[in-house]
């Protein structure tokens, strides 16, 4: 199982991290990221910016982590390219990545046409491979949340 992205460990709590490393969402980004059907699914789950976008010495256009009680369940870091033939590197960089740690195949679910997504489980939580159009994001999420409090 990866737990770690860039410094960033699933299963931390947020104040382990230095002041500046993570920006809390204002109500605004909840509510742009609820246009696009993400929102929060917990009680005490807040969502934040994550300031270092580097992954895979890549310039991320979007990095996320989500928490329930303080405590990391998801980290989501995105990266949009601009040619086929830089999305198919970055997609490849991610699975070679993602295989050394997971020696088996996906399992792949068609969302439609043009999004993807490659799922890699574990008793700890999974990996996510997101590949829409020009955008691969890659997301971890950890098996705490099966303890947690569904909203409303």
């Amino acid at each position: 199982m990866i737990y770690t992205i860039n410094g960033y460990s699933l299963n931390s709590n947020v104040n382990d991290y230095p002041e500046g490393a993570l920006l809390p969402f204002s109500e605004d980004s909840y509510a742009s990221y609820e246009t696009f059907g993400i929102k929060r699914l917990f009680k005490n789950e807040k969502f934040y910016w994550i300031e270092n976008k580097v992954f895979l010495n890549k310039e991320c256009s979007e990095a996320v982590l989500a928490t329930v009680n303080d405590r990391i369940y998801k980290i989501m870091f995105r990266i949009h390219d601009t040619t086929f033939e830089n999305c198919s590197n970055t997609r490849n960089q991610i699975v070679d990545y993602v295989f050394q740690y997971f020696n088996f195949q996906a399992e792949v679910i068609e969302l439609d046409e043009s999004k993807k997504l490659l799922c890699w489980d574990s008793a700890h939580g999974n990996v996510i491979l997101e590949v829409e159009r020009w955008d691969t994001a890659i997301i971890l999420t950890s098996n705490i949340v099966k303890d947690a409090i569904k909203c409303g």
